[in-house]
């Protein structure tokens, strides 16, 4: 084999595992997490890798407001969200939505879904589908992720009815807000 061949190979291999490694060591590394800093930027490595084209901290706003980051009670014991269709860290719910979101939600059960790196790549494939839908209008992106597209489509917010009067979308905007706060009060 000569060294171009080899190369090419190596560089195959580097492409094929480098994903698995990373998600494994990130796994690893949400395992480890204690402290309220490491809780708060445990999941930050995956978010960042799985967000394409739009800010990787709509998906840790997202899980913020959807399970604590994973630390709702609820959450960290499997179970599901109150109205018993969404599971894990992003509270993903298999086969709700049009046609495309159940697509882009795939399916695997609430074991697959309560894996947060599944339910963050899961999300991030929504997120990125509606950004682009939604020509980059975040509150329209965060309204068809918790409301659906096709309620979002009708131009309505359905979302204050059960948010005592307060939009997803600005309860999304408002952590956005605590992620600054917080960096700026662990130096990051």
């Amino acid at each position: 084999m000569d060294k171009k061949t080899k190369l090419i190979l190596i560089g195959g291999l580097v492409l094929i595992f480098f994903p698995l490694i990373f998600v494994w060591y990130q796994k690893r590394k949400i395992e480890m997490a204690v402290t309220e800093k490491e809780n708060f930027y445990k999941y930050d490595d995956l978010f960042k890798f799985y967000a394409k084209g739009y800010p990787w901290k709509w998906l840790k706003a997202i899980a913020m407001q959807e399970s604590s980051l994973g630390q709702n009670e609820r959450v960290k014991k499997g179970l599901t969200s109150y109205d018993g269709k969404s599971y894990g860290l992003m509270q993903i719910a298999e086969g709700i939505g049009s046609p495309e979101e159940i697509r882009l939600k795939g399916f695997g059960g609430k074991e697959r879904l309560n894996d947060p790196a599944y339910s963050i790549r899961i999300a991030a494939s929504l997120v990125s589908y509606l950004n682009k839908k939604y020509g980059g209008n975040e509150t329209l992106v965060f309204l068809g992720y918790n409301q659906g597209e096709a309620n979002t489509d009708k131009g309505k917010d359905y979302t204050k009815k059960y948010n005592g009067g307060i939009s997803y979308a600005e309860k999304i905007k408002d952590k956005l807000l605590i992620i600054e706060q917080k960096n700026k009060e662990y130096g990051k």
